[in-house]
């Protein structure tokens, strides 16, 4: 299988037959790590000042 976010129109059309395509957004797939990297950066960065959104909405809407 093969996920991303940037898969091309085209691409994915060529390639569906060959192999499993999932053509996941980016907010989609970066949701579920936003706490864990923010964590971890945290931890490697002591002396960084990092925040972390509260915002938890897709900046993107589809019609």
């Amino acid at each position: 299988a093969f996920v991303t976010a940037d898969l091309k129109y085209h691409d994915f059309f060529h390639y569906q037959n060959q192999m499993i395509l999932i053509d996941a957004g980016h907010y989609e797939t970066e949701q579920f790590t936003k706490d864990l990297l923010f964590e971890l950066l945290t931890k490697k960065f002591p002396n960084f000042a990092l925040q972390i959104s509260k915002f938890n909405t897709n900046p993107v809407s589809f019609l």
